[in-house]
């Protein structure tokens, strides 16, 4: 488990397991809409490439059009630098924020294109 506390998400299967589960919490009404597009992006963005269409294939139909607005207005809106992670305590200084959020940055670009591309 990294110190995000995501766990190992650079497999297909525990990257899948981990956006099914969020589905059905989703559907069954565990936490609301923004909870699960943050979370289902940021396993997304801490997993490999080749296995963001599987990840993608678990949004409930009903979610495929809000989750595409949802990166649209959280994710590129903020520039493609949402909040990066990290322990509940801190720790974390400034610069060791902005240097993850500079990481992530082109990983955000590539995937909000590439979600654009599968649903439209």
């Amino acid at each position: 488990m990294d110190k995000s506390g995501r766990g190992d998400l650079t497999n297909d299967s525990n990257a899948s397991i981990a956006c099914k589960d969020l589905a059905r919490g989703l559907t069954a009404n565990h936490y609301d809409f923004y909870v699960y597009a943050d979370n289902i992006t940021s396993i997304l963005i801490h997993t490999e490439k080749k296995y963001w269409s599987a990840c993608l294939d678990t949004l409930p139909p009903d979610v495929v059009q809000p989750y595409l607005d949802f990166l649209h207005t959280e994710v590129e809106a903020c520039d493609f630098q949402p909040f990066p992670g990290g322990s509940l305590f801190g720790g974390e200084s400034d610069a060791d924020i902005e240097k993850i959020k500079l990481e992530l940055w082109p990983k955000y670009v590539v995937f909000v294109q590439f979600a654009k591309n599968k649903f439209i």
